[in-house]
């Protein structure tokens, strides 16, 4: 059972993780924020250079800088949608994603939806639906309106289409890299494509270093957990079925909504936790599929 030890960790690191990037988040703008942790991100992981295998092809090259691509965009759009809404309701909604990754699988790779996967998907949006209902109202249609309304649950599905395409792209890539190789140079090109950002849209540097100024240290420790959750995560995978331990890994999702709902006050927090594990039962019975 050492492998549901590491998986724990990782879903109790991660959650911390998103607790950390929604208090740096009330200080800071979510470009500004998103660039400074890739290049922080990068940093933490640096000493890993000796064990990276650079003896790839240059297709492989650009599949890593489209896999960045997509990771950075969907970054980007979690970092703006948890800056304006309550952690209680993002989290659960991340949850989404191995419904986004199936379907993705579905298009690009033939891969082929099980009735189990099918299942997932439909809990998940049940569980969606818990999430947005106000049962003080007896219109049940209100959910559909207020997913139809807000951008910044549009920001999530945006985001989890991007993570998506990310995904399968790494999946492929995988085939001729190692995970240390994959890890190492997607976060270079994930830095690179944020300062990029900085530098066509914003105040260049600046913005990193304003970054660094006003929540520096919350930061350093965000990139130095998110290396940490990969590794314990990667080590966990390594031991049994990704199909164990993404399960597991998905509790993170939970203990950010309970956290989260708890040190920020946010309202109707009971609701938000059983929506939660509504929409972790459809993941797990997406990756089940």
């Amino acid at each position: 059972m050492e492998w549901f030890i590491f998986a724990l960790g990782a879903a109790v690191i991660n959650s911390l993780v998103a607790l950390i990037e929604k208090k740096a988040l009330f200080k800071e703008h979510a470009a500004e924020f998103s660039a400074t942790i890739a290049v922080l991100n990068f940093l933490v992981i640096l000493p890993f250079f000796f064990l990276v295998d650079f003896s790839f092809s240059i297709m492989i090259w650009v599949l890593m800088a489209v896999a960045a691509f997509f990771a950075s965009i969907g970054f980007l759009f979690v970092a703006k949608a948890v800056r304006h809404m309550e952690i209680s309701a993002a989290s659960p909604l991340l949850n989404f994603g191995p419904g986004f990754t199936a379907i993705v699988a579905i298009l690009i790779l033939g891969e082929v939806l099980t009735p189990l996967n099918i299942l997932g998907i439909l809990t998940l949006i049940a569980g969606s639906y818990v999430l947005e209902i106000d049962f003080r109202s007896h219109d049940i249609t209100t959910p559909f309106r207020k997913i139809y309304k807000s951008r910044y649950i549009h920001y999530i599905f945006l985001a989890l289409g991007s993570y998506s395409l990310s995904a399968v792209s790494c999946k492929y890539i995988l085939n001729f890299v190692n995970p240390v190789t994959l890890i190492f140079v997607e976060q270079f090109f994930v830095a690179l494509i944020f300062v990029a950002i900085l530098y066509i849209f914003y105040d260049g540097v600046r913005g990193i270093s304003n970054g660094m100024k006003s929540v520096g240290w919350l930061l350093l420790v965000m990139a130095v957990m998110t290396v940490s959750y990969r590794l314990l995560q990667a080590t966990a995978i390594k031991m049994t079925f990704v199909s164990l331990v993404m399960p597991i890994k998905r509790l993170s999702t939970l203990f950010a909504t309970v956290m989260g709902g708890e040190l920020f006050r946010e309202h109707g927090l009971y609701q938000k936790v059983a929506a939660c594990i509504i929409m972790i039962v459809g993941a797990v019975l997406v990756i089940m599929g």
